[in-house]
């Protein structure tokens, strides 16, 4: 005679709800991000080395990139109702020093800048964050937005230098129609630890505030448009730092205007000007 038995299972709540994913629908979800990888050796032997001059904010890219570096990115559409809808997006940066075929990740709260190339890598939540279309029936078109993302970079590709970039953790509303120009205004917060107690000597973070806003895309010439962004800037101190004798009031403006030719040989021309005070 033969006996069967049944498996018996324990399942907690956090694997319940995994089954329950697993055995329903997939839902499409939207892939996009950014990969490089290089590598090379030097006249005299050993490793690459990338050359970046003494003082420079930036450095050229091509042939000049000694790591793996990959931004992958993940987002949802998850609630549609009409022209409402909810979208939450997110991106995870990887970045590896090229030592060997197995690398692990580092924990690194300032994001690897200031190690040496040695092994192991660092990984970074580069943007999570909810954006509500259409979710003010006034401002048609327009985004509301929380989290933290990439907000409007603008760049020198080739030099991979970033001329107005005030990324990071905050909030704001987009793209709101004027009929001339598309308005944006956005609260931004990054933390830093540059600032140095003058009795202690010791260090400490400092929170940052940006208050940006901007004009887009206004026509001003045939396939030719202008924006216009001002950007406040101000270090948000404690008590603590605020009564310390070495403080400095820590803020400043930023006054940017771009102007982009479309068509221009088959490509397009960039032109930025720029004007800042110290403190941004």
């Amino acid at each position: 005679m033969k006996h069967k038995q049944t498996p018996n299972f324990l399942l907690k709540p956090g694997y319940v709800l995994a089954a329950m994913l697993v055995s329903a629908p997939a839902l499409a979800v939207d892939f996009h991000g950014y990969m490089r990888s290089g590598v090379g050796a030097t006249a005299g032997g050993g490793d690459q080395a990338c050359f970046q001059a003494a003082g420079a904010p930036a450095k050229y890219r091509l042939g000049n990139e000694c790591e793996t570096y990959a931004e992958i990115g993940l987002g949802q559409e998850v609630w549609k109702e009409g022209d409402k809808s909810f979208y939450v997006d997110s991106m995870i940066a990887y970045n590896s020093r090229q030592a060997n075929d197995y690398e692990a990740t580092r924990t690194d709260t300032n994001g690897g800048a200031n190690h040496p190339f040695d092994e192991g890598g660092d990984v970074a939540i580069r943007q999570f964050n909810v954006v509500g279309h259409n979710l003010i029936e006034s401002l048609p078109g327009a985004d509301i937005w929380a989290g933290k993302r990439y907000y409007k970079r603008h760049d020198v590709h080739i030099n991979d230098y970033y001329y107005w970039d005030v990324s990071g953790p905050g909030a704001g509303i987009e793209d709101i129609d004027l009929g001339f120009a598309k308005a944006s205004i956005a609260w931004i917060r990054n933390t830093d630890g540059d600032y140095v107690y003058q009795g202690s000597g010791t260090g400490t973070n400092i929170a940052n505030d940006t208050l940006d806003i901007r004009l887009a895309e206004i026509d001003v010439n045939p396939n030719g448009k202008l924006e216009i962004g001002y950007d406040y800037g101000k270090a948000n101190l404690t008590d603590e730092q605020e009564r310390d004798p070495g403080y400095t009031d820590q803020k400043g403006h930023l006054i940017t205007l771009e102007h982009t030719q479309g068509d221009w040989f088959g490509g397009y021309n960039k032109l930025a000007l720029q004007y800042g005070t110290d403190g941004i």
